[in-house]
C-alpha cells in the first residue's frame, strides 16, 4: 500500500481513489468510516481525515455531518448531488 517516498495520507488517499474507481456508480455511495479505515488500514484517524479531506476538496467525495463521507457519482468535478444518499456502503459493495 505504501511506497518509501509517501506520507501515510497519500498511500490512504490512493487505496479510497481505488475504491471509489472500482465500485463507482450513478448513485451517491456511502465510504467507509474514519474509524473502520484507521483499524483496517492501521493508521492513524488524522492519516484517514486527512485523504478524505484531499477528496473532498477534489470533488470526489463529500461529508454529511453526523452520517459520515459518500462518493459522488461521475468523479472529479461534479456537482454536490441532493442531499438524499442510499444506504450503499462502500466497503460492502467492494
Amino acid at each position: 500500500m505504501k511506497n518509501k517516498t509517501d506520507f501515510a495520507y497519500q498511500a490512504v488517499y490512493r487505496y479510497l481513489v481505488r475504491l471509489i474507481d472500482e465500485v463507482q456508480t450513478d448513485s451517491t455511495t456511502r465510504m467507509p468510516s474514519l474509524r473502520q479505515l484507521s483499524r483496517r488500514l492501521r493508521v492513524s484517524i488524522s492519516t484517514v481525515q486527512s485523504a478524505y479531506s484531499l477528496l473532498e476538496k477534489e470533488g470526489r467525495v463529500c461529508s454529511m455531518p453526523k452520517s459520515g463521507y459518500y462518493a459522488l457519482p461521475g468523479g472529479v468535478g461534479d456537482e454536490t448531488p441532493d442531499p438524499v444518499f442510499e444506504n450503499d456502503n462502500l466497503l460492502e459493495t467492494f
